[in-house]
């Protein structure tokens, strides 16, 4: 340990798509759906469309545009038309 160490209070790492591979959980568990539910999509253009608008639903909720909404599919506030029209 080095003498500087007690004055670290914190170390902090962005570790979302880096060590959090999300795209590939979100394409997997939606193919699983997809067959249980006779449901066929593009599953990749499904997750890419989704993470697209991430972004533009944060920057609503930074805005107190959605307070007191959740992010559920109900609500309709965060979602892609690609899993609704999409084949």
């Amino acid at each position: 340990m080095t003498k500087d160490a007690p004055r670290i209070k914190a170390l902090t790492f962005d570790v979302f798509g880096t060590v959090v591979d999300w795209r590939s959980s979100v394409i997997r568990e939606c193919e699983a759906l997809g067959k249980r539910k006779s449901v066929i999509r593009d599953w990749a253009r499904f997750a890419d469309e989704w993470r697209g608008g991430y972004a533009p639903a944060m920057d609503r909720v930074r805005k107190g545009e959605l307070r007191g909404r959740t992010s559920t599919p109900s609500t309709g506030w965060f979602s892609t038309g690609c899993s609704r029209n999409s084949r």
